[in-house]
């Protein structure tokens, strides 16, 4: 209600608030027309999956899975949903006009055949704590984020924006992926804290991926891409996007991101209201996978390759009983 306030939106009525495991199934029943999914990524597909059998549209937030067999589940109900309702994505980068301006030249040929890239997400500590005193599960579901089973890890849960733009430039995923990465600065959590990926996409270009999540960490988020013919560069903060070399060309922005969020809230209405469907289930499916691949390289410690983790079906061995959270919180 605070927020609401903040913002000028009307109160939600008492009746459409939902408490528990099974409130997505009431909320669902409760006459929406849509449905936006950020609950931790974990559920999601469990989530989606009723979304679609329900009819309802829906903005899934990124990633749509945490482990490989997620993402099966998730494309599986993309497929039933295809056509009858609009399924977006959360990655507002491929919304933001300066990186769509850059990513049609690179298309174009402005930077050439591409050699190589750089991305990377460097960020400090996501300040979100659970309640004192909550019981082990409800402080868990709380602190999803520093969860590797909830959230996936940061590579796969945050770090995903910036590998979904690489994926959007290269028109590809990669084929190989050889990593490193763990805890250093932050041991409080169970995610890692910093990551270094060498992406192999075809025609054997390497990008290299790095991030951070700790305290006093550097602060940003860019990608390169060096091509025969030149280079391109976007950044989310302060440093524009640009393409330098043969044919050159400036956006003319400080910031790069600008109204990515509210432009791509905008697509979604608008395709649900003129019947212009979007559907953007398998690039999350394939973004997401990407992150997976490189988060596998890391934790095995060894060059793993699209088919080897794609084809996997690999899956947390933990599951997460919320019966248990009902008996102890009566919801």
């Amino acid at each position: 209600d605070k927020l609401g306030e903040e913002k000028g939106l009307p109160r939600i009525a008492d009746g459409m608030l939902f408490k528990g495991p099974q409130a997505y199934r009431r909320l669902l029943g409760a006459g929406v027309d849509a449905v936006v999914l950020t609950s931790p990524p974990y559920f999601h597909p469990e989530h989606f999956e009723a979304v679609v059998q329900a009819g309802k549209h829906c903005w899934l937030e990124k990633p749509v899975a945490t482990d490989v067999h997620g993402t099966r589940r998730i494309e599986a109900s993309g497929r039933k949903g295809a056509g009858k309702i609009s399924m977006a994505v959360g990655f507002q980068s491929r919304y933001a006009e300066p990186y769509q301006e850059m990513v049609r030249r690179i298309h174009a040929g402005a930077i050439g055949n591409l050699v190589c890239g750089q991305t990377y997400y460097y960020t400090g500590v996501i300040k979100r704590k659970a309640k004192p005193g909550s019981p082990p599960l409800e402080a868990r579901l709380r602190n999803w984020v520093f969860d590797r089973v909830l959230s996936g890890d940061i590579l796969v849960e945050q770090n995903i924006h910036v590998l979904d733009i690489v994926n959007w430039v290269t028109q590809a995923h990669p084929v190989s992926a050889l990593a490193t990465g763990g805890k250093k600065a932050r041991m409080d959590v169970d995610c890692w804290d910093h990551y270094s990926v060498t992406y192999t996409y075809p025609g054997g270009a390497h990008v290299a991926f790095t991030s951070t999540q700790f305290k006093n960490s550097y602060d940003a988020r860019a990608q390169r891409f060096m091509g025969t013919k030149g280079f391109a560069e976007a950044t989310f903060g302060k440093g524009g996007v640009r393409i330098v070399g043969e044919e050159p060309w400036d956006a003319g922005v400080e910031e790069g991101f600008g109204p990515a969020v509210p432009r791509k809230v905008t697509a979604f209405l608008q395709g649900i209201l003129t019947g212009a469907l979007q559907n953007e289930i398998a690039g999350g499916v394939e973004s997401t996978l990407t992150a997976i691949l490189g988060r596998t390289a890391a934790y095995e410690g060894k060059e793993r390759t699209w088919e080897q983790v794609a084809n996997s079906n690999a899956r947390w061995k933990e599951t997460i009983d919320l019966s248990r959270l009902v008996e102890r919180r009566g919801a």
